[in-house]
């Protein structure tokens, strides 16, 4: 019979008590360790499973003869090698240790690994297995138990098989409480005989563990040179290992890092890219903006060019400027004080009434200055009345009133009669001097009803019906919406520029100068002399030499003989001959310049001196 301290699991450390597994009776342990407090320890531990062992096969053996195999495999924990031997524990890196009792049959083998020991038996050579099952099999008639299942027999039933295999004799059958009963008492007599095993083991451990404690060596040295290296390379092992996951950890985060830095490098990259490509748009947004608008500047300039070429054959650019400057200040009248007078009833009635006195002052002028003195007197006091009851609005109003109707007057009676235009200018004059604000009033009114006066011919609008041409450039219309002729447009027209004339050719009048000056008439003809004649031109430059000739010949001398060569060479050549409305007009200036020529001085308009009474 054999028994042996083996290892529970992988890592413990398995033994068996043999000579036959371990050589001779030396006592001799592999591995290089023949003392030391590790193994001794170990030993202390293992006494104490064997005790607990031992315990637990006399509780068996109290078990009542009659219980299941199972149940008795399961409570005694016993291995009898019937079937197969017990698994055996892995491999261990931890030393072994070899104890070698005085009994060459029962010697134990102690691993030492971790400080686990396991007391177990071990079950009959493998040739009483063989015969004891081939007995079994004879007995009960039956086939063997499975190898799973643990061998519960006794002893002396081995013994009883292997006797029968020596005398090749034949069983005779017993029942199954004869069966019964022989288990139980093999059981008894091997758990007796593990007992004692086990007694001696721990006397022996015992014996071992008391040397150690009577003389302990020093702390230092408790843990023996393979040990300690062992434990050393397990140390640098698990630093390497500690260094390798620290290294591993680093080149991960460098790892991560520097893809964190590529992501952000590309992101980077494309936020750039996509900048530079947004700034490329815009810049390519911006020139072709800035070419656009190049482009509608110069198609802006060329159409500015182009209107000013055309318009340049119908008015001045000086003309238009004094003329716009002009229409502001009609806009502004109106905006301002025109309105302002028609929110006030009473301000608007007393305007009305005032309005009826200056028409009818100015329309009783005649040719003596006493008249035109008493005229500009009566209407100077309504004016000045205005101012003083109802403010600055209603002086301003009644002056634009009173040059209204001194050109509304020149409209009607001077067209008629070149001759009235000078009682008019002279009373309009008076005023003038009495009310700075006149001239300027008496200008805008011009401007507006007479684009003669800059001398402007605005050109007709493609598509733009004939009469709303002809409204444009002061036609008036009749009765019943009709409009007027030509002839009497081309009379109202050289009418409103006598005036203009007359006003300009005025000289000073008790004393003070007259407010509008006698450039302006030259200026006048100038412009117009400058401008391809009309069919109305020949009729216009006429009447403002026969009415300030003589004036403007007296002040500018030999730069009027100048223009009257101009108006001879090369401006009457200009009229069209083919006009029917141009060629009576043209004819009579063609008398006009041949007379001057011939008499050397301009010939006095009829009236240019006023009567005194």
């Amino acid at each position: 019979m054999r028994y042996g301290l083996l290892g529970s699991r992988a890592g413990d450390i398995s033994g068996d008590i043999s000579g036959d597994n371990h050589g001779d009776n030396h006592g001799d342990i592999p591995g290089g360790i023949d003392d030391g407090s590790a193994w001794r320890a170990a030993a202390a531990k293992a006494a104490a499973k064997a005790a607990a062992a031992a315990a637990t096969a006399a509780a068996a053996a109290a078990k009542p003869a009659g219980l299941k195999r199972a149940e008795s495999t399961a409570d005694h924990r016993l291995n009898i090698a019937g079937a197969q031997h017990p698994p055996k524990a892995a491999p261990s890196t931890a030393p072994r240790v070899i104890l070698a009792t005085r009994q060459p049959a029962a010697r134990p083998a102690i691993d030492l690994a971790f400080g686990r020991l396991t007391l177990c038996a071990a079950g009959p050579r493998r040739s009483e297995h063989a015969a004891f099952r081939r007995a079994a099999r004879r007995v009960h008639n039956r086939p063997p138990a499975p190898a799973s299942v643990a061998w519960r027999l006794a002893a002396d039933e081995a013994g009883a098989a292997r006797q029968a295999e020596g005398a090749r004799a034949k069983l005779r059958r017993v029942s199954p409480a004869d069966v019964d009963g022989a288990r139980d008492r093999a059981s008894t007599r091997y758990v007796r005989g593990v007992r004692l095993e086990a007694e001696e083991t721990q006397r022996f451990l015992a014996g071992l563990a008391a040397p150690a404690a009577a003389a302990a060596p020093p702390a230092g040295q408790e843990m023996d040179a393979a040990v300690g290296g062992t434990l050393a390379h397990i140390a640098c092992v698990r630093r390497e290992f500690a260094r390798a996951r620290a290294e591993e950890t680093r080149a991960a985060a460098e790892a991560v890092r520097r893809r964190a830095e590529a992501e952000a490098g590309r992101r980077k990259a494309a936020a750039e890219a996509s900048r530079r490509q947004a700034e490329e748009a815009a810049e390519s947004s911006r020139q072709q903006a800035e070419a656009s608008r190049r482009q509608a500047a110069e198609k802006a300039a060329d159409k500015r060019a182009a209107a000013a070429r055309r318009q340049a054959r119908h008015v001045s650019a000086e003309g238009l400027a004094w003329a716009d400057a002009y229409r502001a200040q009609y806009a502004a009248l109106q905006a301002g004080v025109a309105a302002r007078v028609r929110q006030s009833a009473a301000l608007r009635a007393y305007c009305f009434r005032q309005r009826g006195v200056i028409t009818r002052s100015v329309g009783q002028l005649k040719d003596s200055m006493a008249f035109v003195r008493r005229v500009a007197q009566t209407v100077g006091d309504v004016v000045e009345e205005a101012g003083r009851t109802h403010g600055a609005d209603a002086r301003l109003w009644m002056l634009n009133l009173a040059a209204k109707a001194v050109v509304r007057q020149a409209e009607a009676e001077v067209a008629v009669a070149p001759p009235a235009a000078y009682p008019l200018a002279a009373a309009a004059v008076l005023l003038a001097q009495r009310f700075a604000e006149l001239p300027a009033l008496l200008l805008v009114r011009l401007v507006k009803k007479c684009p003669v006066c800059v001398p402007a011919f605005p050109p007709r609008e493609p598509g733009q019906p004939a009469d709303a041409y002809r409204r444009s450039i002061g036609y008036r219309e009749q009765d019943e919406g009709v409009l007027e002729s030509e002839a009497l447009y081309a009379e109202r027209m050289a009418g409103m520029v006598a005036l203009l004339a007359a006003l300009a050719q005025t000289p000073a009048l008790d004393g003070r100068a007259n407010p509008v000056p006698l450039a302006l008439a030259w200026t006048w003809l100038a412009r117009m002399l400058n401008l391809p004649p009309r069919a109305i031109s020949p009729l216009l430059v006429l009447t403002v030499l026969t009415t300030a000739g003589t004036a403007l010949a007296a002040a500018y001398g030999r730069q009027f003989a100048k223009l009257m060569d101009t108006l001879e060479r090369e401006w009457i050549p200009g009229i069209a001959a083919d006009d029917p409305a141009a060629v009576a007009a043209r004819s009579n200036l063609e008398g006009f310049v041949d007379e001057y020529r011939r008499l050397g001085v301009l010939r006095e308009c009829d009236g240019r001196v006023i009567k005194p009474q």
